[in-house]
């Protein structure tokens, strides 16, 4: 039979229990008076604070989650009437709660009757609860604990450990049951052990979603391959095939709680596959990009796709509430919630997007990491000098550097550019043209781009009117030595403008920083509507070039055009675009 922590008759200490839950302080009462104590009862804080002022009490155990008021919160009370009175908080939360220090000790439900019995005896005789082991959390010191876990996580915690704490009670009563022949007490005592086994494993898939671990730098491609690489023989067995496409490992290394975000792979893959009891398609994609709201931060996008049945309309809020499931009684609603919550943990965005329409069904999950959990010290803008050293140091080669797009069509100029911003401790891409920016834009999405304008198949004019419609947070500088750039800063087609041959490199360098520092430069929202106005440099040219605010096309505005505003039709989309010409640069 199990153990028992009997009290004698002439010294029954009186215990008080609050617990909201009157099923298990029913069972927890009846614990209690078994092992010789003398139990009250209190359904809430108010009632349990009533009759801890009015009558003799001993020893104190409560809930934490209590209505009108949390546990510590009345045992910060309790303490002002009575400070002598030892309080022990009982809790289904994994980690204690604010407030702890107004109690004497802190239980997790999921340890059993045992560790209770044991915590009453040793705080009924003044052993302070730093030597009370009740829990492994409670191991720790104060300055190591947690401060709470993830609002999910915590919910989670608290609504499987309630249930737990009632059967390891009940089981605990039916074990003293002197009726039970050999082979019951035999089955009595693995039912003990398997409820205990549940507890454990709860814990440690709840523990999988904390960062008790802290974040380390990982590759966030090679961490999608592991868990695809899991899941894949089981899914082609049931029809599933899956395609990837992974960034390199070195544009995807962020600082992150990797335990938690493999769990959040994991279900998302899980989820996906249940969509599609017959066979289907999978896609799972990492990607360097730009977050499109807000701030327009840099970091990595994870996309898993499937075309499964899809996720009703209705549905699509309801699922990221815990316990809500889509799966009836084969699924316990816990998965989406807790992927929210990693998720949120890492600053992120998570998105979803789904049908239910016959031939089109299908989800789409995209997860946002921000380039914030980047590890490396030069993500500040202090860290790259303005200086023409040919070298970097070694702890800048190991770092995240910032990533400038130049694109030029002369070879020569094109690798000198990239040879001076590299060192400068920039990462630099290359292209020869528009449509080479274009389809390198798609691979990889650059800090800064550089342009020059006159080049072949699409000139620059064409590929800074599509970055700026597509990717308008990405600052641009444009370098000619066709036109002199008259009021191209700050307007809708560039951020900077350098004559070929008429800036120095520290110039350009503080330019750079600058728009770093002050990016992104206009959220799409907030375009500019200046027009962009370009004066040939050659003296035999009658004509001058305005970029249309409306369409963000170039077009050639022809003379004779007098100093001060003018107006002309745009070329490409008519509409009335004005512009302003000061007087030395008045075209006859």
């Amino acid at each position: 039979m199990g153990a028992r922590s009997p009290v004698q008759a002439s010294a029954s200490p009186t215990i008080l229990c609050v617990d909201d839950d009157s099923g298990a302080l029913l069972i927890r009462k009846a614990i209690l008076e078994r092992s010789g104590y003398i139990v009250h009862t209190a359904t809430n804080a108010e009632d349990g604070l009533k009759t801890f002022s009015s009558s003799h009490i001993d020893l104190v155990v409560s809930d934490h989650l209590l209505p009108g008021a949390t546990g510590t919160e009345m045992a910060r009370q309790m303490k002002r009437l009575k400070p002598g009175i030892p309080i022990l908080l009982l809790s289904g939360l994994i980690d204690p709660p604010e407030g702890t220090e107004y109690t004497d000790g802190y239980i997790d439900k999921g340890q059993g009757p045992e560790k209770l019995l044991e915590a009453i005896a040793a705080a009924l005789i003044k052993v302070r609860p730093v030597t009370v082991s009740v829990s492994p959390v409670t191991i720790r010191s104060r300055s190591e604990a947690k401060p709470g876990c993830d609002n999910c996580v915590a919910t989670m915690a608290h609504e499987i450990n309630n249930p737990l704490d009632s059967l390891l009670n009940l089981l605990y009563l039916l074990d003293g049951e002197a009726s039970l022949t050999e082979k019951g007490a035999h089955y009595l005592a693995t039912a003990r052990d398997e409820v205990h086994r549940i507890s454990l494993i709860a814990r440690s898939a709840l523990d999988g979603f904390r960062d008790t671990a802290g974040p380390k730098e990982t590759s966030v491609p090679e961490l999608v391959g592991t868990v695809v690489d899991f899941y894949n023989s089981r899914l082609e067995g049931r029809g599933i095939s899956f395609a990837t496409r992974y960034c390199p490992d070195r544009e995807g290394v962020l600082s992150v709680y990797s335990s938690p975000l493999r769990q959040v792979f994991s279900n998302l893959i899980v989820n996906a596959a249940h969509a599609m009891p017959h066979g289907g398609k999978m896609y799972a994609r990492v990607s360097p990009t730009r977050e499109w709201s807000g701030q327009g931060r840099r970091g990595l996008r994870i996309t898993f796709a499937d075309n499964g049945c899809g996720i009703p309309e209705e549905n699509q809020q309801q699922i990221w509430e815990p316990f809500f499931s889509t799966k009836g009684s084969g699924g316990s609603g816990l998965g989406l919630p807790l992927v929210k919550d990693v998720v949120h943990k890492h600053g992120g965005v998570l998105r979803l997007r789904s049908s239910t329409m016959l031939g089109r069904s299908g989800s789409v999950f995209t997860i946002f990491l921000p380039g914030a959990f980047f590890t490396s010290p030069t993500r500040t803008l202090d860290k790259v000098m303005i200086s023409t050293s040919s070298s970097m140091s070694e702890s800048a080669k190991n770092s995240f550097r910032y990533r400038i797009l130049v694109v030029d069509d002369e070879e020569n100029l094109r690798k000198m550019a990239q040879a001076i911003l590299e060192s400068q401790g920039y990462e630099v891409m290359c292209a020869v043209d528009g449509f080479h920016a274009l389809a390198t834009l798609r691979q990889s999405l650059p800090d800064v781009i550089i342009s020059d304008l006159r080049m072949p198949n699409m000139n620059g004019f064409e590929f800074l009117s599509v970055v700026r419609a597509r990717f308008p947070q990405i600052p641009i500088i444009a370098i000619s030595g066709e036109f002199s750039g008259l009021g191209v800063p700050d307007s809708v087609l560039a951020d900077a403008f350098f004559a070929k041959g008429q800036y120095t490199l520290e110039e350009l360098f503080h330019r750079i920083i600058v728009l770093l520092e002050h990016g992104p430069i206009r959220p799409r929202a907030k375009r500019q509507s200046k027009s962009a106005v370009w004066v040939p440099v050659s003296t035999d040219a009658n004509y001058i070039a305005v970029t249309c605010p409306s369409c963000l096309r170039t077009f050639p505005v022809s003379a004779p055009l007098s100093a001060g505003a003018n107006t002309a039709n745009c070329d490409f989309c008519v509409a009335p675009v004005s512009f302003e010409i000061p007087e030395e640069l008045r075209v006859c």
